[in-house]
């Protein structure tokens, strides 16, 4: 199968943690330069609260290299993510890795990770789109984190022999106002029978 320019529709599975309830994801203006499945995640500031809304893009192939874009309506804790479901071909078991900005700094951590956090400078700014990256490779048990075409940091793997990207995972925490995402892409894919990298992801609301 080829669906290299095809794009592919995915529901946004969205749920909200603590008191983010009145928080919601909408269409917003494409991306100049191509964007085409912009949603906005607009998460109303609730002071004095750790609450997030979660918005899981589950992907219609196993991917090793996921792509996208995201923008932040400012510079601040938990300003975007691009968080990762891992998975394993032998079995249903999955592992989290939180990807995400505090301020203008590249964070991630998790539970299938062997670092307990890593928080690199990016030189990103709020109001322009970010292109992230993320590239598992499972022979080496790692994956890789771009920003902007940058590869900036490294993350080694522990536990199951991940083989492969199950999901993207985006979020917005209770004091983070608005954050943008566009043009999910697989750019290759964990199993080469299944189809034709790259796939383009049409995020549903």
């Amino acid at each position: 199968m080829d669906f290299a320019n095809q794009s592919f529709p995915v529901v946004v599975r969205s749920a909200h943690v603590g008191q983010a309830h009145v928080s919601s994801f909408s269409r917003a203006e494409p991306r100049a330069g191509g964007g085409r499945a912009t949603v906005s995640l607009f998460v109303a500031s609730v002071l004095h609260s750790n609450a997030w809304t979660i918005g899981q893009v589950p992907l219609p192939f196993a991917a090793l290299h996921v792509s996208g874009y995201l923008k932040m309506e400012w510079l601040c804790p938990n300003g975007g993510y691009f968080s990762v479901t891992l998975g394993t071909a032998e079995t249903s078991e999955q592992g989290d890795m939180e990807i995400k900005f505090d301020d203008n700094r590249l964070r991630a951590y998790g539970e299938v990770t062997t670092l307990s956090d890593v928080s690199v400078p990016s030189g990103v700014r709020a109001q322009e789109w970010i292109r992230m990256d993320v590239m598992l490779k499972p022979t080496e048990r790692a994956v890789d984190l771009s920003v902007n075409g940058q590869m900036l940091q490294t993350m080694p793997l522990k536990g199951a022999s991940w083989t492969c990207i199950k999901a993207v995972v985006l979020k917005g925490w209770a004091k983070t106002r608005t954050s943008w995402y566009d043009n999910i892409v697989i750019e290759e894919l964990a199993f080469a029978s299944q189809a034709r990298a790259p796939v383009s992801i049409e995020l549903v609301l």
